[in-house]
């Protein structure tokens, strides 16, 4: 796959999930029932910061080992499931970092799977690699609108690579998220 086609295969997954309507929007209510909220606005946003580890597999990866990456993130919930994407910009290493994934959470776990890559600025102005990357952690629900979410990923390029899995690789982040 070529490294321009993957911004575009995000933003086409991104639309998609936001275009598909859940069966109660937009049904009407028959008089004298009481209007139920619709599904179509259990959205969040999110602003987070991931470390990042020094991959013992991959060390074309543009950040340093420890370094810090600032972001936001929108997530569409259905049900138990969610769509999240996220984008982290690490000033110390001048990248970009969108990122697409699904994830399931039950009884505050987390745990999902997704797709990354990297857009690097400055003089350098290309894209990297792209990535898989396993999401797993757990969310603590502060209030109806507001939670925090403490997550590790494994990020790797093939499914083979799984087998070559490190506790020194994994990333850490934690996102705050707001109920729209």
């Amino acid at each position: 796959m070529k490294r321009t086609t993957w911004p575009v295969i995000l933003m086409v997954a991104l639309a998609a999930s936001l275009v598909v309507q859940p069966p109660a929007f937009g049904q009407r209510v028959a008089r004298g029932q009481k209007r139920t909220k619709s599904r179509m606005f259990n959205t969040y946003a999110g602003i987070g910061a991931r470390t990042f580890a020094e991959h013992s597999q991959y060390l074309d990866r543009p950040y340093e080992k420890g370094e810090w990456g600032y972001g936001l993130s929108y997530e569409f919930h259905e049900g138990p499931g969610l769509w999240q994407l996220a984008a982290t910009y690490a000033p110390d290493s001048e990248v970009i970092q969108p990122q697409l994934n699904l994830i399931y959470q039950q009884s505050g776990m987390t745990f999902g799977l997704g797709g990354t890559t990297s857009y690097q600025l400055g003089e350098v102005n290309e894209w990297g690699d792209a990535y898989w990357q396993w999401v797993a952690g757990f969310g603590l629900k502060f209030t109806k609108k507001f939670n925090l979410n403490l997550a590790a990923y494994y990020v790797y390029k093939s499914w083979n690579d799984l087998g070559d899995f490190d506790l020194d690789d994994l990333d850490y982040g934690v996102w705050t998220k707001f109920r729209l």
